[in-house]
C-alpha cells in the first residue's frame, strides 16, 4: 500500500484533482481508498434522526448502517490513521486535507504564498488551480490535473513510496531511525524505502498496536478560516439567542405612555414567552441586551 496526502486552501482544485488521479490510477489497474479528514467543529456522519444515530445515543460503542449496495460503520470518536489505513486492501490511499501525516504530500493552491504556507519536507508536487499558470512554485513541478494528468501520475508512482508504519522511533528504529525522517530522506531521494527491512504484513501488525506520529506543524497550518458548511454561522446565532434570551429572562417593568404597569406572576410569564418566540424568530434583527430600554 501506497499513501499520499493532497492539502490545499478552499477552492483550489482539491477534490477535482483527487478525482483524476483517482481515475487515472485506476486505469493504470490500481485500486485506490480516500481518507478525507474534515475540521468543521459541527460534522457529523450520521442525520441525528436516524435510528442509527439513535443508536449512538443510547450508548452503541459503534453502529454498522448496511445497505444493498453501501455499509457503514459509525464510531463515535476520532480514529488514529494507522489504524484507518489498515482496514484499506487498496493499491493507494489519498489523505485528502490532512497536514498532520507524515507521507508524501501535493499541495493544491490559487497562489505561491499558498504553496508556501502549506509545503513541507514531504511535499513533491503542486497541483490544482496553480498549476494553469504555473511550471514550477517553491522548486517543485507544478501539474494540472486536468491537462497534465498523465504527467501528474507518473511522478505519484515514482515518488510515493511503500507505507511506512510511522511509529515512535522508541517503537521501531530498525531502519537507524525514525520513520519520520526516512521519509522525509525517501520524498528528496536521500534513501531508499528498502531500508526499512518491515513486510506490509508487519508494518500493519505495528500500525495495530502503536499511535501514528504526527507532524507538530500540521495543526498550524490546517484549514483556516469559517468552514464551508456554515457552522460558524450556527455557533453566532446560537450565541446571539443565547444572550438575548438571558435578557429576557431576567426581571423585567412594562412601560406604557411613560407609567409604570404593574404585572402579576403569570402576565410576566406570558410576556417572556412571548418575547423569547420574538427573539428566536428574529435574532438577527434586533439586539437586547440586559439593562436596556425597548418601547
Amino acid at each position: 500500500m501506497k499513501v499520499f496526502s493532497i492539502v490545499g486552501i478552499r477552492a483550489s482544485g482539491k477534490t477535482t484533482t483527487i478525482e483524476q488521479i483517482i481515475r487515472e490510477l485506476n486505469r493504470r489497474g490500481k485500486t485506490v481508498s480516500t481518507i478525507k479528514t474534515i475540521f468543521c467543529p459541527t460534522f457529523s456522519i450520521d442525520d441525528p434522526k436516524s435510528n442509527t444515530a439513535r443508536h449512538k445515543a443510547a450508548g452503541a460503542s459503534s453502529v454498522i448502517a448496511k445497505g444493498k449496495t453501501e455499509t457503514a460503520l459509525i464510531i463515535p470518536e476520532a480514529v488514529d490513521n494507522n489504524k484507518l489505513l489498515n482496514l484499506s486492501h487498496s493499491d493507494y490511499v489519498i489523505l485528502e486535507g490532512d497536514y498532520e501525516a507524515p507521507v508524501p504530500r501535493i499541495v493544491c493552491a490559487h497562489q505561491p504564498k499558498e504553496v508556501e504556507e502549506r509545503m513541507n519536507d514531504f511535499t513533491f508536487a503542486i497541483s490544482g488551480r496553480i498549476a494553469d499558470q504555473y511550471d514550477q512554485v517553491c522548486n517543485l513541478p507544478a501539474y494540472s490535473a486536468l491537462s497534465q494528468l498523465t504527467e501528474l501520475v507518473d511522478l505519484i508512482e515514482e515518488k510515493v513510496y511503500d507505507r511506512l508504519p510511522n511509529v515512535d522511533s522508541e517503537i521501531c528504529s530498525a531502519c537507524g531511525a525514525d520513520c519520520v525522517a526516512l521519509g522525509r530522506a525517501i520524498i528528496q531521494g536521500e534513501a531508499k524505502r528498502e531500508l526499512c527491512t518491515l513486510s506490509q504484513a508487519a508494518v500493519c501488525q505495528l500500525c495495530e498496536q502503536a499511535a501514528q506520529v504526527k507532524l507538530v506543524q500540521g495543526a498550524v497550518t490546517a484549514s483556516t478560516g469559517p468552514c464551508q458548511c456554515g457552522c460558524h454561522k450556527l455557533v453566532k446565532e446560537t450565541e446571539l439567542k443565547k444572550r438575548a434570551l438571558a435578557a429576557v429572562n431576567l426581571p423585567m417593568q412594562l412601560v406604557i405612555n411613560g407609567k409604570k404597569v404593574e404585572l402579576s406572576h403569570s402576565q410576566e410569564a406570558e410576556l417572556k414567552q412571548l418575547l423569547a418566540s420574538f427573539v428566536k424568530e428574529n435574532v438577527h434583527s434586533i439586539k437586547l441586551n440586559a439593562g436596556d430600554e425597548y418601547e
